[in-house]
């Protein structure tokens, strides 16, 4: 997965670095099963296994706690959308500099998601962002079965009104991690704050069972 330069570069933006290797999807899956925990994953999205969104969507649900920046060759803006709206934290193409490689990652290690120079332009920043559902919209599963385990439980707690820090403690995960699934599963919502989700939440019945949220829900993710 990593060549010899890419290995330099990630040693660059943070001596000390432990990196891991994996050849194929298989072997990526042992480190899992071995109980191996990762911050970032740093995923070639045609690595052998199976379909490159196939090797997205069982890594990130093997490695629930752990980012996943795509690199590919792969330079179609729906392709690279299609990866963020399955979970990945930041796509980057084989053809960047090592520059844009360390920029990637410095974003989603700050909680954020990385984004080719072209897909920051309007028309896909459109893109990004769902239609927020009709009232009509059968109610929860059809929403959350688009997140991971993790990134449901990270919801959950958020529109209960636990802070990101009190979240991370819980998971036992670091805080951007929490924020990361915190954007995917907002994304996923069509809203962009703590009081939209918990209004959603509450419109499409996603956690029936749920208490009243407690405190503020007006939080910064």
């Amino acid at each position: 997965m990593f060549t010899a330069g890419l290995k330099s570069a990630l040693n660059g933006l943070q001596p000390g670095l432990t990196l891991v290797e994996a050849q194929s999807r298989g072997q990526a899956l042992d480190y899992a099963c071995q109980g191996q925990r990762f911050d970032v994953i740093l995923l070639d999205l045609h690595m052998p296994g199976n379909d490159g969104m196939d090797n997205l969507l069982i890594l990130r649900d093997a490695f629930d706690t752990a980012c996943i920046v795509v690199l590919s060759g792969e330079t179609d803006p729906d392709i690279i959308l299609q990866t963020i709206k399955h979970g990945a934290a930041g796509y980057v193409p084989k053809t960047s500099g090592v520059a844009e490689l360390l920029e990637a990652l410095r974003i989603v290690l700050q909680g954020g998601v990385a984004l080719p120079g072209p897909l920051l332009r309007a028309p896909y920043q459109r893109a990004m962002a769902p239609a927020r559902p009709p009232v009509q919209r059968a109610p929860g599963n059809a929403t959350l079965a688009t997140l991971s385990p993790r990134q449901k439980e990270a919801l959950f707690s958020a529109i209960r009104g636990q802070s990101n820090k009190v979240i991370a403690r819980e998971m036992q995960v670091a805080e951007t991690t929490v924020k990361h699934h915190l954007a995917i599963a907002f994304r996923v919502l069509g809203v962009s704050n703590r009081t939209a989700a918990v209004y959603e939440a509450n419109r499409l019945r996603l956690f029936p069972d749920m208490a009243a949220p407690e405190g503020d829900q007006s939080h910064a993710v």
